[in-house]
């Protein structure tokens, strides 16, 4: 694949990774806020959700030690020292889980990847490797970790920032697009696993400054449990209840999957919805196109190749005024 496709996965997460970091104004996958989150990937004793359907046949395992998404290996804390976390993934045969880790607990899915591994595998085994011109001066590029199960109940910390290769054994490939591989396997899991959330993995109550998640979310899948108003990051963030979080579900519930059709990502505003879905992602809402925009991190992994597209956006047909902002 081509230095330019590779530099195309860069700026596409960066994309992403931009709306993690609007809620403090920092770099990406960094900043305040979400003291209150629970860690993401924190054991459950209850479990939930069913076995990996796929197992041995793509790639998994289906009598290795993951028996749910909430139930996999969690994240380090603190994450590994970008200098000496590890930059090979184990055999891929061998995998059950994997976890994206970042550096606050609300900037990454709270569920692992136990299903539809065998995806992945092709995915990551398609990849070029990181654009050394792209990450020529880059100073403190963001830092994310995959912590990657195996049968055994080993586990290892993948670094997997925008200027990381990664190793796969057969070659190198791009951090950044294993990343997005994990995504949009994540994204299908979500579809297709139906998996409740334990109650260990609520974030507490939102803030302005509680950083959103680079994760697959979906307003067909996935649904509004807790949202707050906010005039900026520093602001107080004001509950939205009763008629408003109503007409704000109502609109979720109408709003598009996430296309490539959808409105362009408008960018950090001082306005916007902050809320908390279902399967724990946070998630913020932008004005724009006539409504609140959501951006989305399920970007497109065929079986047969990687395809290269824009950010996934979906206009949810509420505005601000509607719910009191």
């Amino acid at each position: 694949m081509s230095q330019a496709r590779t530099k195309t996965i860069a700026a596409l997460l960066a994309v992403v990774l931009v709306v993690s970091a609007i809620a403090v104004g920092l770099s990406v996958l960094t900043g305040g806020g979400g003291d209150d989150a629970a860690p993401s990937g924190a054991q459950s004793t209850s479990g939930g959700g069913d076995e990996p359907s796929d197992g041995a046949s793509d790639g998994g395992s289906s009598d290795g030690p993951v028996s749910a998404p909430y139930a996999a290996a969690p994240c380090p804390d603190p994450l590994p020292d970008p200098t000496q976390a590890g930059g090979e993934l184990p055999a891929l045969d061998d995998v059950v889980a994997v976890r994206l880790c970042g550096e606050e607990p609300t900037s990454v899915p709270a569920d692992a990847l136990v299903d539809g591994l065998g995806a992945f595998t092709r995915a990551v085994q398609q990849l070029p490797p990181a654009d050394t011109d792209l990450c020529e001066g880059a100073q403190d590029p963001p830092t994310t970790v995959l912590v990657v199960e195996t049968r055994g109940g080993d586990t290892t910390d993948v670094r997997t920032g925008v200027c990381d290769d990664v190793s796969t054994g057969s070659g190198s490939a791009s951090g950044v697009g294993v990343v997005i591989a994990f995504l949009d396997a994540l994204g299908v899991q979500r579809t297709d696993g139906g998996y409740d959330v334990p109650a260990s993995t609520a974030i507490g109550d939102l803030t302005c400054a509680t950083t959103p998640a680079t994760a697959p979310v979906d307003p067909k899948r996935e649904q509004v449990e807790q949202a707050v108003l906010c005039d900026g990051p520093d602001a107080t963030a004001v509950p939205l209840e009763g008629d408003a979080l109503d007409a704000l579900t109502t609109a979720w519930g109408r709003a598009p999957r996430p296309s490539t059709d959808g409105c362009a990502f408008p960018g950090p505003g001082e306005s916007s919805v902050v809320l908390r879905t279902d399967l724990g992602d946070v998630v913020r809402l932008e004005p724009g196109c006539g409504g609140l925009v959501l951006t989305s991190s399920d970007l497109s992994v065929g079986e047969d190749q990687v395809d290269l597209v824009a950010p996934l956006t979906s206009v949810v047909p509420v505005e601000l005024r509607d719910l009191g902002g």
